[in-house]
């Protein structure tokens, strides 16, 4: 019972709740406004594994961190938390640990994105247009 009362808090500083959602803040927010899939640095606190769109059109993200993990969808306030896993360290290198978590977060993308993910200049083009949709 504690753990389930204290587990949100362990998420503190890189989420917070606006009208009921949770939204990303902190590190968890910049990573997931600059970060690219293609282009980020090996052993970062936070790792985007990829970039679609859902049924809406909103462009969302899949990203693994010590603390949190799970996908994020662009909306006019911020990156609304709309999958939320357990974290593990990306840069422990315990790999099976970390491809399960992964394994959660691409099935939950698979189970909301309306095609398939961005390639790099898509994701590039997303990302110079604030992450808006086209």
């Amino acid at each position: 019972m504690a753990a389930i009362l204290l587990w949100p808090s362990l998420w503190d500083g890189q989420t917070e709740i606006r009208d009921g959602l949770t939204f990303a803040s902190g590190d968890l927010a910049k990573a997931l406004d600059r970060q690219l899939v293609a282009e980020q640095r090996l052993g970062g606190e936070t790792r985007i594994l990829m970039t679609f769109a859902d049924e809406t059109g909103n462009l969302c993200r899949g990203f693994v961190r010590a603390d949190l993990s799970g996908i994020a969808c662009r909306m006019d306030d911020g990156w609304h938390l709309r999958i939320q896993r357990n974290g593990v360290n990306v840069a422990s290198g315990d790999s099976g640990q970390a491809e399960a978590v992964e394994q959660a977060v691409i099935v939950g993308a698979n189970g909301i994105a309306a095609g398939s993910a961005l390639d790099a200049p898509q994701e590039r083009s997303a990302k110079a247009r604030g992450w808006k949709p086209q």
